[in-house]
Order: structure tokens, then C-alpha cells, then sequence
């Protein structure tokens, strides 16, 4: 049931019983098992909380909150989080460290990673310095410290040292990683089962090794030093991920959807490092990778047909041809690369790049947090600009403003743009 902080009876009146309305949405969303139970109401509570004159005295409280209830899906970052990060002027950050030194919460490192990706903010060594000490902790629950350890290997390959510290700090954690982290290449079980169902697909399971010759042969794409796939690499199938496997469908496949999760329902014992089709795939109404930040991995050797996709997290190919309404991609920790031709009505790419090798025929493309949509044009690969803006093709119970003052899509909660895909509801005017 909901709890009662010790620390309530110090807490400005508005903003405990906003709290404490929060921590009944938290318990209704534990009993149902529908995170929307708190997220959407907690985004109306979060606009109250933002009214307030006093709204920054909110942060702490919305920590221990948190911190109360570690397995609570918050979004990402959710209302919490959208909430938190508007405060400017380190209130914020030193608040959220605070917390990760008293409790960390798998939701609370997610935000400290965010902060660590930020190559312009001035503490990204104090940030850097938190995330190690949390991985190397072992008073910490083993899940903790591992998502911890994941971070910082996705670091050692992307963050920029751009001084001195960092380049030290970077040197140290390599060196500590290199002596800790065993060798899993040595250590690959075969599954105790050969096949599992997803999604009403029979799928081969196969281990990286066996993965290796049916990842694609490019080598042409700008970026990319080698070949397109690395099966033991860290930052795309982490190494610490136990019992990982790829997922294998050798003929052609005809569905409802697919959805590109690590775990499959009723296996959780299997962890999904990529679904690999070495024929075509069609879906009758969606493909969706969810987490932005990871997931597995999709390579199609054939044609693709399907009218809605969303794919972020990862690095996805596609070899024939692509025939789909929207293909959305999104956030940079992953690339689309399509190595046939495509027919579109919409494409979207937020932040991440999509690589056309081909184009039949594109209706409309839309580019945010930059060009990302490449074309190749003779020997190079050229970026195209968009020839269309979000309201100008997307209906507007989908669009909100962002606080920002642009218009984009609805991602999360109930009437988000995900869920109409998923519920096979129109999106595109």
C-alpha cells in the first residue's frame, strides 16, 4: 500500500498531497501490472506540480518517492522525468546524485546516463565518477551493479574525452573493465532448447557464433570500419547478458506483428540478442523495437512488408525490398540500413539515420534533431532533406508541443502515437 514518508510532515501542503497521489497511482499500477495506471495520471499530476511557485521544492521528494518504489515502470523518461529535468541550475542534477548515493534505482541510472551523454555539461566527470562507483559496488543488488557495468562499456566506446580528466577516468575504467569482465566468447553455452515461438513465429535458437554467417556482407557504409555486425560486440549484444541468443526464421514469414523485445513471454529464461529472417517477412500490421536506448537487433536478408515500423536501440538491416506506410526510427543508439529499395508513404527519422540504398517511390520524409535520412548517390552517401513537418502528415490527436514549442509525436501513455500502431489505429492523414 501507499507509504508515508517520515519527511512529509516538513513538506509544503500542495506538494504532499500531490505525492501522495502519486504513490496511490504507483500501488494501482503495481496491482495491475499496466504502467499507464501511473503514467498517465502522474503526467496531469506532474503539470500541477510545474504550477506551483515553489515547484522546484518537489525534487527531492519525487527522488524518495522513487526510491520507494524501484520497480515501477516511470517511462523514459516519463512524467518523472520530463518533470525533474526542466529544473536548470544543477538543482536537478545535484538532487538525482544524492539519491543515486542514498538508493540507486535501475530508473534513477537511466537518468544519470542520459546526464553522461551530454558531452556539454561541465560535471559529465562527476557523472562518469558516480556511475563507477555504483558498478563497483557489491553491496548493491547484482542487477543494479550490471546495468551500472552495461553503461559503462556503452561508455568506453561512444563518450568523447574532450579533457583531460575524462581521458583519465575513461583509461582507469577501461583497465578495470578489461580485468573484470570474463571472457564470455570462451564461455558460450549452446540453449537447453532448439526452438522457441514468438509472436506465432517458430524461431531457430542459435548462439552468437552460429549467428555469424547470416549477418549481412557490407562494408560500404560510412561509419562502418568492416563488416555490419560484430556478434560479440559489447555496445550492440552486451556480453553481460546471460543465456542471450539469436532468434532464427530460415522461410518465408507471414504475421500479425513482431514485436523486438529481449524477452519472450514464457521464456524469460532466453535473453534475445537479435531476430534474424533469411527469407521475406511480412506483418499484417506492425514491427516495434520499444526501448530506445537497446534492443535486439532486426536483420531481414528478403523483403519487408508491413504498414506501420518502429525501430530505435540497435543497428537493423534490411536487404530486399521495403514496402510499409510509416517507417519510423528514433534516438541515436541505433541505425537503419537498407540495403534494397524501399516504397513509403512516411518516413521518420528523430535522431536516428536511416541508408537507402534505392528508392522506388517516398511520399513524404520527415527529419528531426537533424538530416538523417541518406540516399546513395554514386559513390557517396548524401544526406536528404525532409519535405515535410510532423503536423503537416500526422493527425492531431497523435501531436503534442513540446517545451520546445514544436510539434511532435505523442510517445508515451494512453492516445500515444505507439499505441495506435499497436492497436492498429490511423495515424497518417
Amino acid at each position: 500500500m501507499p507509504h508515508n514518508d517520515e519527511k512529509n510532515t516538513n513538506m509544503n501542503q500542495p506538494i504532499q498531497c500531490i505525492i501522495q497521489r502519486l504513490e496511490v497511482h504507483i500501488y494501482e499500477a503495481d496491482q495491475s501490472g499496466d504502467r499507464y495506471d501511473f503514467i498517465d495520471p502522474a503526467s496531469e499530476l506532474c503539470m500541477e506540480l510545474a504550477e506551483l511557485e515553489n515547484a522546484a521544492e518537489a525534487i527531492e521528494p519525487l527522488f524518495r518517492l522513487i526510491e520507494r518504489s524501484p520497480a515501477i515502470d516511470y517511462g523514459g523518461p516519463g512524467p518523472l522525468g520530463q518533470f525533474l529535468e526542466a529544473f536548470e541550475g544543477g538543482m536537478y542534477e545535484e538532487q538525482l546524485l544524492q539519491s543515486l548515493r542514498r538508493k540507486p534505482t535501475l530508473y534513477t541510472i537511466s537518468l544519470l546516463d542520459i546526464l553522461l551523454q551530454d558531452g556539454n555539461d561541465p560535471r559529465q566527470a562527476l557523472y562518469l565518477e558516480t556511475m563507477q562507483t555504483i558498478a563497483v559496488n557489491a553491496d548493491l543488488a547484482e542487477v543494479i551493479q550490471r546495468e551500472a557495468t552495461d553503461n559503462l562499456k556503452y561508455v568506453i566506446d561512444n563518450l568523447y574525452p574532450w579533457t583531460d580528466e575524462l581521458q583519465e577516468q575513461l583509461s582507469v575504467i577501461k583497465k578495470w573493465l578489461e580485468e573484470t569482465t570474463e571472457p564470455e566468447e570462451q564461455h558460450e553455452l549452446f540453449p537447453t532448447v532448439s526452438t522457441v515461438e514468438h509472436n506465432g513465429i517458430v524461431f531457430k535458437v542459435i548462439t552468437r557464433d552460429q549467428a555469424k554467417m547470416y549477418m549481412p556482407n557490407i562494408t560500404d557504409l560510412p561509419g562502418i570500419s568492416g563488416q555490419l555486425y560484430e556478434v560479440w560486440d559489447n555496445t550492440r549484444f552486451p556480453v553481460s547478458h546471460k543465456n542471450a541468443y539469436f532468434l532464427l526464421a530460415e522461410e518465408d514469414v507471414l504475421t500479425d506483428e513482431l514485436d523486438l523485445d529481449f524477452k519472450i513471454p514464457g521464456r524469460e529464461d532466453i535473453t534475445v540478442l537479435g531476430f534474424i529472417f533469411t527469407a521475406n517477412l511480412k506483418t499484417k500490421s506492425y514491427i516495434l523495437a520499444y526501448n530506445t536506448d537497446k534492443s535486439p537487433a532486426l536483420i531481414v536478408h528478403g523483403d519487408v512488408n508491413c504498414p506501420y515500423i518502429h525501430l530505435s536501440g540497435n543497428r537493423h538491416y534490411i536487404g530486399g525490398h521495403l514496402r510499409t506506410d510509416l517507417l519510423w526510427t528514433k534516438y541515436n543508439h541505433g541505425e537503419l540500413y537498407l540495403n534494397g529499395s524501399i516504397d513509403a508513404r512516411v518516413i521518420l527519422a528523430d535522431d536516428m539515420p536511416i541508408f537507402i540504398r534505392q528508392v522506388s517511390n517516398i511520399v513524404a520524409t520527415i527529419s528531426m534533431m537533424g538530416m538523417n535520412i541518406y540516399l546513395k548517390t554514386g559513390a557517396d552517401w548524401l544526406q536528404q532533406p525532409a519535405t515535410h513537418q510532423i503536423e503537416e502528415i500526422f493527425f492531431p490527436e497523435v501531436c503534442i508541443t513540446n517545451d520546445e514549442g514544436e510539434i511532435v509525436l505523442k510517445e508515451e501513455g494512453r492516445g500515444s502515437a505507439v499505441e495506435y500502431i499497436k492497436q492498429n489505429k490511423p495515424l497518417l492523414k
